[in-house]
């Protein structure tokens, strides 16, 4: 696990860099600089994107990342690269000439309540199409361990650009529509400096002929389309479905919302740039000792990290929202049940990686399949019932079942799980912990209540880990930089 810390570490600091701006973006710029329905609007496009990307992409990506170190192309990379650089601009091509043939139908089925989205549909398929390159760029980048300067693209570039955008915004150099049109360019320049950059990382030279095995390839293609597609759809959903019934301001609220209860899963998306091609490589050559210990340390160190961020995060929403605009106050319970489903997530490991790295990754798609009914059959219920706290219970809930119908898929396939009785003693500090702080007096005004609240439960927090011992790495880590 050393490579994984020690990258893991850099891409955790860019990561949090990156919702640092992200955190400045959303609980300031945004509210202050533009209209609520447009800064909706800008929710709905990019989460529509990343639903339909991975389809654009044809699961180049995570192809790359599973074939690479597949025998039967070792001695023909080039024509790998060949292949999964030229099959996704024919995807784009065909579904993109489908796409507008279908506008129209699309445009119709908007609700009146968000029909601002009617002029900017459009704009779903080229934010799609962009990230699914990016995406098959940053894929090259990992498998050659690399992925560092691609999460500084991923986390970095665009928000801090987007603040950019915001600030010309409120000095009028700028309008609405104008922004919008203006992020389509940031992401396209994103995904080219990546292009650029994997370009410079390969050690071999592109081969204009089809792979010998290109069938295995376009086989869990397929699969990884749908669990991908589905994946990405149980996420975003909720954003989609607040703006068909309720309204585009709405999504503005729920992003805020949702947006400090993400936080929780940030050292997950930080430690999987580089354990992806790890446990790829692991699965692929059958070296289950390894997989396990992966898939154990993975779980324990994401749940010790992420337990932290949920208690920083869900003690001081009350003090967060008093701090924002009153039209954005009231989140709480978004927040919390967001928070609660990612931990849960970071809970599972590398959990995911196992199942799609396996000759059992076609099971995804029946998970995939079952998960998306319940999420949009919660959603249906919940929404119209409590609002955008439905729409988080809905994504808690669905969470929860999917994490939990592969855990216990991987227990029954491999017979192996990810927790230790350390895992226990480190959920029922976490339980206590927050109803000890949950109801802990305001005796100042936000700001301070925040820094002391987060110093109180840092401490202690640090002192009972130190204690308990959870993980070796964090151990390292604490005796690394802290002198006892």
């Amino acid at each position: 696990m050393g490579v994984v810390i020690n990258q893991s570490l850099k891409n955790l600091i860019w990561t949090y860099i990156g919702f640092a701006i992200g955190a400045l973006n959303t609980l300031v710029l945004y509210q202050r600089f533009m209209d609520t329905e447009y800064f909706g609007l800008v929710n709905v496009l990019l989460s529509g994107a990343m639903i339909f990307y991975p389809l654009l992409s044809f699961g180049m990506g995570p192809s790359i990342i599973r074939f690479f170190s597949y025998k039967e192309f070792a001695e023909n990379k080039g024509r790998l690269l060949f292949f999964t650089l030229t099959l996704p601009l024919l995807v784009i091509i065909v579904f993109g000439s489908v796409f507008y043939i279908f506008l129209p139908f699309i445009n119709d089925n908007i609700s009146e309540e968000s029909a601002l989205l009617r002029n900017y549909s459009h704009y779903i398929f080229y934010f799609a199409a962009i990230v699914a390159y990016f995406e098959v760029f940053y894929s090259y980048s990992k498998i050659n361990l690399k992925s560092v300067f691609g999460n500084f693209l991923k986390e970095i570039f665009a928000r801090f650009f987007v603040s950019v955008l915001l600030v010309l915004m409120y000095f009028e150099l700028i309008n609405d529509a104008e922004f919008i049109v203006l992020l389509l360019l940031v992401y396209l320049v994103r995904t080219i400096i990546m292009g650029v950059y994997s370009f410079r990382n390969f050690h071999f030279e592109i081969e204009y002929k089809l792979p010998e095995n290109y069938r295995l390839i376009l086989n869990y293609a397929f699969y990884i389309i749908i669990t991908s597609s589905i994946g990405y759809l149980m996420i975003e959903i909720d954003k989609l479905m607040v703006a068909q019934y309720i309204d585009l301001s709405n999504v503005a609220y729920y992003a805020v919302a949702t947006f400090i209860g993400i936080v929780v899963a940030v050292p997950g998306r930080a430690m999987q740039q580089i354990l992806a091609p790890l446990m790829a490589s692991a699965v692929v050559q059958s070296k289950w000792d390894e997989v396990e210990k992966l898939y154990k340390k993975s779980s324990i160190n994401l749940f010790v990290v992420s337990g932290l961020i949920f208690l920083l995060i869900t003690v001081n929403s009350n003090s967060l929202f008093s701090l924002l605009s009153e039209k954005y106050q009231g989140g709480e319970t978004v927040v919390l049940f967001i928070a609660v489903g990612k931990l849960f997530m970071m809970l599972m490991g590398s959990n995911n990686s196992i199942v799609s790295n396996s000759k059992y990754y076609r099971y995804d798609m029946f998970f995939g399949v079952l998960l998306i009914v319940i999420s949009i059959g919660l959603n249906i219920i919940l929404i119209p019932v409590l609002g955008i706290n439905g729409a988080a219970l809905a994504t808690a809930l669905t969470i929860i079942i999917y994490n939990s119908l592969r855990l216990g898929f991987v227990y029954n396939k491999f017979k192996m799980q990810p927790f230790t009785y350390k895992t226990l003693l480190m959920f029922f500090v976490i339980l206590i912990l927050y109803f000890a702080f949950d109801y802990f007096p305001d005796f100042f005004n936000p700001f301070i209540q925040i820094i002391v609240v987060s110093a109180l439960i840092s401490l202690i927090y640090l002192l009972l880990v130190m204690f308990i011992k959870p993980s070796v790495d964090i151990d390292n880590i604490i005796k690394k930089y802290i002198k006892i």
